[in-house]
C-alpha cells in the first residue's frame, strides 16, 4: 500500500513517494547506524513534546540538532539528502512567478540548487516528509508528539527573534 506524501513548504509543494521496499530498508538500516545516538535524543524531545509541562528549550532542540549533524561530515550529509530526496518532486515558483518544477532523481544538484536557493532551512520539513513516506508506522507513533513539538519550535523561534519561514506551519 504506497501513498505519496504531499507538503506545501515554504510555498514549494513537494511530493515525496514512497521508496522501493529494500531502499527503505537499507535507508533504515544505513539511519539507525549512524544517526541512532541522535534519533534516540530525538525521540526523548518528541516524548517530552506530548507533554505541557516538559522544557522544550533551544538547548535542547540545538543538542539533537548538534548530534545528528556531528554524525555526518559535509559529503555525507549531502549524500544522505541525495539518496533521500530520490524520489520527491517540487512544484511551485519563485517570487517573481518564474515556475520551479524538479525531479530531485534527475541531476540532483541543479534541482537542489534551483528549488533550495535562499531558503536552505526548507530541506528538513522535507526530509521529514521523506520519512514519513517511507515509515509510517514510526510515525503514527509519534504524530501527537511531532505537532506539539513543532509549535514550540515557533513559539521558541518567534520569542528569539524572527521565525524561520521552514517553520512555519504549512498547508498539507
Amino acid at each position: 500500500m504506497e501513498k505519496t506524501k504531499e507538503k506545501v513548504i515554504d510555498g514549494i509543494t513537494f511530493t515525496a513517494a514512497p521508496f522501493p521496499a529494500i531502499e527503505a530498508l537499507r535507508l533504515k538500516s544505513y539511519l539507525m547506524k549512524t544517526l541512532g545516538p541522535a534519533l534516540a535524543e530525538a525521540v526523548d524531545v518528541f516524548k517530552g513534546a506530548g507533554n505541557a509541562e516538559a522544557d522544550i528549550s533551544g538547548e535542547s532542540l540545538s543538542g539533537v540538532v548538534e548530534k545528528l549533524t556531528a554524525s555526518l561530515d559535509e559529503e555525507n550529509f549531502v549524500k544522505l539528502v541525495q539518496r533521500m530526496f530520490r524520489y520527491v518532486t517540487a512544484k511551485g515558483s519563485e517570487n517573481d512567478g518564474t515556475p520551479i518544477v524538479a525531479m530531485f532523481g534527475d541531476n540532483f544538484e541543479a534541482n537542489f540548487n534551483k528549488v533550495f536557493g535562499g531558503r536552505l532551512f526548507s530541506i528538513y520539513p522535507v526530509m521529514l516528509l521523506v520519512l514519513e513516506a517511507n515509515y509510517p508506522d514510526f510515525f503514527g507513533k509519534v504524530a501527537g508528539n511531532i505537532g506539539s513539538l513543532t509549535q514550540r519550535i515557533n513559539t521558541f523561534a518567534q520569542v528569539n527573534g524572527e521565525a524561520n519561514p521552514a517553520l512555519k506551519k504549512s498547508e498539507a
